[in-house]
């Protein structure tokens, strides 16, 4: 695609009007009309020769309110050129479907939309989205070498790994996973139960590997916890550890542990059977240079790794998932705030679930690994791609629709957004920013970090670590399927990984 360098025209009528950002979550409309209308630019009426863009996001409450300021703040400096509209998806599922119907209809078509890769693979397939690579590259308005490679390199490979090398995306949104951690739990028994096998989480430093903990750690250690749990009172509740009663939905519960309880639980169950896959080297899923997919969690190496957490769930029982624990519970925050279990392994971004605020003392550390000479922790989180509308001047609203790109994604916007959410800034000139330092400095009542900043420093710092899966268009149903497969293998008596596992692979192996 050629760029012609098209002058964006700035007005030069000055305002002190703030730009309102409209939010609205609606269904898109895929009807023509021939009435002729006046666009609108937020809460007013666009200027004559205004380019307006359309950004639909599934951005919600702080993260929805960050990027309407930031939208703000473009809206004003572009003022007479380029105005963005925002409108709320609700979920990224909705925003994948609505825009997944635009496309197909051939109407209303946003030039902007948050993205997974996998919804960037079946955008790809009608050859709507735009690749980002001649306006990276572009002398005038892209990005400086030093700019480019300030962005972290994951997150650039992941924005470019698209059959034939398209750069498809930018990173928006990111996150990763880490363990969060009762640290009272472990201060109170280290003493008594340190020569047991009782280890000190506060003691895993996460810019160095090797004081990581392993999944031997976990059932090691577990097993002390058991015995604690097993014998000893709460000294802080006078409580007995192994019968918890929490709520679960709008019902109270109440939850015995006989033999101790487990010491970990794990949110995801799809990261969960994706994380052991790459920590074991056995392999997860792989595209070719032409975009053909091939499944390759069928090994020894993948599903023994997996049958390890069956072995820490099922003979240990020092490991679990939120649905062994309730039907109903999706995510192991309650569980782990009533101190039902000690460690939990979720999104650096859903930090504040798990903030116990002022009960216990929280902790955050990476998450464990089967091989501290080789970490693999997912990165996470959804990004911002550029489709192409089909409307006139195209080469001047996508101009546009860069500029866009490039301010959501600049140092100050990253460093802003990742201190007004729980999610982690793309740039390194971001992170040592002093507004993210700032925010990283926030402490709780106890002293602390608050939780958001505990989990935001594990999470950037682990960026060497980090991995992802390059998409293809049915990527996210063999994701949720595996997930699916393992929660049933954990929770069945008869049927093992190796069994549901396969039923995923026969299911998807063809198409």
């Amino acid at each position: 695609m050629k760029i012609r360098n098209l002058a964006l025209r700035v007005s030069a009528v000055l305002t002190v009007l703030t730009l309102a950002v409209s939010c609205t979550i609606v269904q898109p409309s895929f009807e023509d009309s021939s009435t002729v209308v006046t666009e609108r630019c937020g809460d007013r009426d666009a200027l004559p020769g205004e380019i307006v863009l359309n950004f639909w996001h599934a951005l919600n409450n702080e993260n929805q309110t960050a990027i309407e300021e930031l939208t703000r703040r473009f809206n004003e400096e572009h003022k007479g050129s380029v105005c963005v509209n925002l409108t709320a998806q609700g979920n990224y599922d909705t925003a994948r479907d609505n825009t997944d119907a635009a496309i197909k209809a051939k109407n209303n078509i946003p030039d902007l939309v948050t993205t997974y890769p996998d919804h960037v693979a079946m955008f790809a397939l009608s050859g709507n989205v735009v690749d980002l690579k001649p306006f990276i590259d572009d002398p005038e308005i892209g990005f400086t070498q030093e700019e480019w490679e300030d962005i972290y390199e994951i997150y650039r490979n992941e924005s470019r790994a698209y059959a034939g090398g398209y750069t498809y995306s930018l990173p928006l949104n990111k996150s990763t996973e880490v363990m969060f951690y009762n640290a009272t739990f472990f201060e109170t028994w280290l003493e008594k139960y340190g020569p047991q096998g009782l280890k000190d989480p506060s003691l895993i430093d996460v810019t160095d590997p090797s004081t990581w903990w392993t999944w031997d750690d976990i059932r090691d250690v577990g097993l002390v916890v058991q015995e604690i749990t097993k014998n000893e009172v709460n000294p802080e509740t006078g409580k007995n550890y192994n019968e918890v009663t929490m709520t679960v939905g709008e019902t109270p519960k109440t939850f015995k542990f006989p033999d101790g309880n487990p010491l970990l639980a794990y949110d995801s169950d799809e990261n969960l059977f994706i994380t052991l896959a790459h920590q074991s080297g056995g392999g997860y899923t792989s595209v070719d240079d032409q975009g053909n997919y091939s499944l390759d969690f069928m090994n020894e190496v993948t599903l023994g790794a997996v049958e390890k957490y069956e072995k820490l769930v099922e003979e240990y029982k020092v490991a679990t998932i939120p649905a062994l624990i309730d039907q109903s519970l999706r995510y192991a925050s309650e569980p782990f705030l009533n101190e039902m279990i000690f460690m939990t392994v979720g999104s650096s971004a859903g930090s504040k679930h798990n903030d116990p605020q002022g009960t216990f003392k929280l902790g955050v550390a990476p998450i464990p690994q089967m091989d501290l000479e080789n970490p693999k922790v997912i990165q996470q989180g959804t990004n911002i791609t550029m489709l192409d509308t089909g409307k006139e001047n195209s080469e001047a609203r996508q101009r546009a629709a860069w500029l866009y790109i490039k301010h959501v994604t600049s140092t100050e916007s990253s460093a802003y957004f990742a201190s007004k959410t729980a999610y982690l800034p793309i740039r390194e000139t971001s992170r040592l920013s002093q507004e993210y330092q700032e925010y990283l400095a926030r402490t709780n009542r106890d002293g602390r970090p608050h939780a958001g900043a505990q989990a935001e420093t594990v999470g950037s710092q682990q960026v060497f670590a980090y991995f992802f899966d390059e998409a293809f268009a049915s990527s996210s149903k063999v994701r949720d399927d595996i997930g699916i497969a393992l929660t049933e293998a954990l929770s069945a008596t008869t049927k093992s990984i190796r069994d549901t596992a396969q039923v995923v692979y026969d299911k998807y192996k063809n198409n």
